[in-house]
């Protein structure tokens, strides 16, 4: 149905945005990652040093395995509630579904209106 110089032309804008603003900075986080610190200043060379303390450390490799049960743990249960509700919204709610969507979506607002708030309160105290 559409031709596809078409295609291309919707789909480079978006992908163009997630290598910019999402694969990018993930890309220089990971070299960082290589370099050293001293005295609380980077040095920028590549080594394995960090990567070193990281497994030899058992303080960080208790963290690390605690915050991957932890990303585990909240992963199986937000499949566990996600799913039914998906399906008992998609296939046996047909009078009230709208508002079903609204109230799953809501939520995911709070970050936003917390972060706009607190940004209308600097301001304003910044204009003070």
């Amino acid at each position: 149905m559409y031709t596809r110089a078409y295609k291309l032309l919707v789909t480079i804008p978006p992908l163009a945005w997630v290598a910019v603003f999402l694969l990018a900075p993930y890309l220089f986080l990971f070299c960082f990652s290589f370099w050293s610190v001293h005295s609380q200043t980077i040095v920028h060379h590549w080594n394995l040093n960090n990567y070193r303390q990281l497994v030899q450390n058992p303080v960080y490799v208790q963290v690390l395995l605690r915050s991957m049960r932890i990303a585990g743990m909240v992963t199986m249960l937000s499949l566990a509630l996600s799913l039914p509700l998906a399906y008992y919204v998609s296939f046996r709610v047909h009078a009230r579904k709208e508002l079903l969507y609204q109230l799953v979506i809501i939520p995911l607002w709070v970050s936003y209106l917390v972060r706009a708030t607190r940004g209308k309160r600097f301001w304003a105290a910044m204009a003070s």
